[in-house]
């Protein structure tokens, strides 16, 4: 999932030049290759899980842009080469120093947040699932839902399932009666999908009643809050 993920991230910024170079900052960061382990002859570290990835692929995506820039004055004649040379040699180049250089710091900061989110008792649990469901329903597609999704997609990809669930149900609904979900022990083991994920869901029943609680409270505040209309 991460190489793909930082792949298609950087083809995103730099079109197919960047499909090459982002997969391999993917694999770095899946890895969490490092100079340190390099120079012992080890490729593979601490990896640096979603977080790292997505930084690779943005990195990755403006190397090449980077490079597209620079070499844009060469003689006609060298196009042909830029994209089949220049860029893959030089981004792979390029990315694999940037990410050897910062894997260790990230591999820390998904190790420490992993911890945090086993060693949550349950009403922190709760806490959590209130918060990061409200984020998500704040501003629908901006950036503090953005923000939410990020980190709990990384704590997915370090087997962290139950935070996805309180974060799906705040996609549908707002925030006020999200946390149901973690209070049920409610698990997602898929990134996304509405109700088409409802396979994968552990406790799925409990998971609809989350989901019709927060519908029904929404429902009744929604009633109480809006303004009657009136005929001009």
């Amino acid at each position: 999932m991460l190489p793909i993920l930082s792949a298609y991230i950087a083809m995103s910024i730099a079109d197919r030049p960047g499909l090459a170079v982002g997969f391999a900052g993917g694999v770095l960061a899946m890895n969490g290759t490092n100079f340190a382990g390099l120079a012992q002859g080890d490729v593979t570290g601490i990896s640096g899980g979603f977080l790292a990835a997505l930084l690779a692929g943005f990195v990755s995506g403006y190397i090449v842009e980077g490079l597209k820039h620079i070499t844009e004055k060469l003689p006609a004649s060298l196009n042909g080469i830029r994209p089949m040379l220049i860029y893959p040699l030089g981004g792979l180049l390029a990315i694999g120093a940037v990410m050897c250089g910062i894997n260790p710091v990230m591999g820390m900061i998904n190790t420490a947040m992993t911890d945090w989110l086993n060693a949550m008792g349950g009403t922190s649990k709760v806490l959590l699932g209130a918060i990061v469901a409200g984020m998500m329903a704040v501003d629908m597609g901006g950036p503090v839902n953005k923000a939410a999704y990020v980190f709990v997609t990384a704590a997915l990809a370090s087997g962290n399932y139950g935070v996805m669930a309180a974060v799906m149900v705040g996609g549908m609904v707002p925030p006020i009666a999200i946390a149901l979900s973690m209070t049920f022990g409610c698990a997602l083991r898929a990134p996304h999908g509405g109700i088409f994920v409802f396979p994968v869901v552990d406790h799925a029943l409990l998971y609809l009643v989350a989901l019709a609680i927060g519908s029904i409270v929404s429902a009744v505040i929604l009633s109480l809050l809006k303004k009657d209309r009136t005929e001009a």
